[in-house]
């Protein structure tokens, strides 16, 4: 019983501290993931597994944690500037996102070993997987004879919402060669969408926008649980290895739909005995998936004397995202008085596997002062087929440059990194996208052939604080020497 009210304690506290840390800005996060999490990680290309050495490690190996003496809080924010441009072919006209700059708290986390330097450490806080708001026109021109139906309004024209990982993680030294760590996390979502479908029947002419019809859909989850396992294992002082798992999670998030007719469908529904959808604000369910990843890294470690100067790291990241392509939607309404059927959302996502190289180099300044310069690598795979490309989600392969800087002075620690990705253009001739229609027999006709084009830039910054431990430069900080060393450069337990 002591236990569950922990637990509750715990999951309400978490809730709470989320509202308060991100805000109401941070509420228009969503989509699907890009970038990382971190500016010591993000500017090492996203190359940490085997690093993981503060406490952003939540997101690249729970294992990292063991690595953390005394107390530390760290707080993280990012700043992203993202183009997802769309010209369909044969429109003339070429849509971007409205909104391409988003900002937002990344991540809290605080982690102790209760000043006992045994090998345990505790960690506890919360953060948000990478991603960015994409919101479109849904006409363009400003006067009633110029405004033209937007191009892309029946694939996307608003996805957005937040996503937190409230976390507990625990880490353990069992030997000098071998920790572990795991975390319990809750998968807490809201989403906000909007789409645009058709009923054809109301009119003669395809893609008429008479025959619209907007449905705006908000839906929430706040519990489904889920967790990491992580490993570390240093066989040599000069080489590191870490893995981590992180499980699925599902969801089943509830809230309303809100749909909206064109003027020929109202007319046509008002020649009908029963409405086309009744009540026009039903309830909802969403069932969706988070996938499941796996993360290895190896890395080299230079020294200067017992002191650690230099790392590089390569690290392999495969994301489960096949099983997560499907949302289940239930919408809770009749429609000509008869119950609405279950609708599945595929967007036919493939699973990704990347690479990442990056590492670090230290200069000290002064005895107490020290710079960390970062830069880094990665390419990861294409989310989706050419011919299922989506607005919704970053469809193409990426490729990604990073660069950062670290300062740690005694117990504080400043990082920043900037990473620019790029997209390769698609051009998309056989689209499987068509108009999701209410009223036709047969599919609605392709909307998704044209091209596309990509790219993102992310600013992360993460500011630390370390007490009941060593300052940087104390000798005692040094990396004891093969045979006795602990992992990373943790003090001497």
């Amino acid at each position: 019983m002591n236990i569950l009210a922990s637990l509750k304690t715990y999951v309400v506290v978490l809730v709470a501290l989320s509202l308060v840390f991100l805000g109401a800005g941070a509420v228009q996060a969503g989509g699907m993931e890009a970038g990382d999490t971190g500016a010591e990680a993000l500017g090492r290309g996203g190359a940490f597994a085997a690093k993981a050495d503060d406490p952003s490690a939540i997101n690249y190996n729970p294992a990292g944690f063991a690595k953390l003496t005394g107390h530390r809080v760290v707080v993280g924010f990012h700043a992203m500037h993202h183009s997802y441009s769309f010209e369909r072919k044969g429109s003339f006209l070429s849509v971007d996102t409205e909104r391409p700059w988003f900002s937002a708290p990344s991540h809290i986390m605080f982690s102790t070993d209760f000043g006992l330097r045994k090998g345990f450490t505790l960690g506890i806080g919360l953060y948000t997987p990478p991603s960015t708001p994409r919101q479109y026109p849904q006409s363009y021109g400003n006067s009633t004879a110029q405004v033209l139906p937007s191009p892309q309004r029946y694939d996307t024209v608003k996805v957005s919402g937040l996503v937190l990982f409230p976390s507990l993680v625990a880490a353990y030294q069992i030997t000098p060669w071998l920790t572990v760590g795991a975390s319990f996390q809750i998968w807490m979502l809201s989403t906000e969408t909007r789409t645009v479908a058709a009923v054809s029947s109301a009119c003669s002419q395809a893609e008429d926008p008479g025959c619209d019809v907007l449905v705006d859909m908000k839906v929430e989850d706040w519990f489904s649980p889920t967790g990491s396992l992580g490993i570390l294992l240093r066989p040599h002082r000069q080489f590191e290895l870490g893995v981590m798992v992180r499980f699925p999670a599902s969801a089943e998030a509830k809230g309303k739909a809100k749909l909206t007719f064109g003027p020929e469908v109202d007319r046509l529904q008002s020649s009908m005995r029963y409405p086309l959808v009744e009540p026009d604000d039903p309830n909802v369910t969403m069932e969706m998936s988070y996938p499941w990843m796996l993360r290895a890294g190896a890395r080299v470690i230079f020294f200067h004397g017992d002191e650690e100067l230099a790392d590089f790291e390569v690290d392999f990241v495969f994301e489960n995202w096949s099983n997560a392509s499907k949302r289940n939607v239930q919408i809770k309404a009749r429609s000509l008085n008869e119950p609405m059927e279950p609708t599945v959302i595929d967007w036919k996502l493939k699973d990704t596997f990347s690479i990442r190289a990056g590492g670090s180099y230290q200069h000290a300044l002064s005895a107490h002062v020290k710079v960390i310069y970062r830069a880094g690598l990665f390419v990861e795979s294409a989310t989706t087929d050419v011919s299922d490309t989506l607005l919704a989600i970053f469809s193409p392969m990426r490729f990604g440059v990073t660069g950062g800087l670290g300062l740690r002075w005694k117990w504080l620690s400043l990082d920043i990194a900037l990473a620019h990705f790029v997209f390769p253009k698609r051009i998309v001739n056989n689209s499987t996208i068509r108009v999701t229609d209410f009223g036709g027999t047969a599919p609605g006709p392709v909307i998704g052939n044209g091209t596309y084009r990509a790219s993102l830039t992310q600013i992360s910054l993460q500011v630390g604080v370390s007490f009941g431990t060593e300052p940087q430069d104390s000798p005692s900080r040094k990396t004891p020497r093969i045979g006795d060393f602990q992992m990373g450069t943790s003090s001497t337990r």
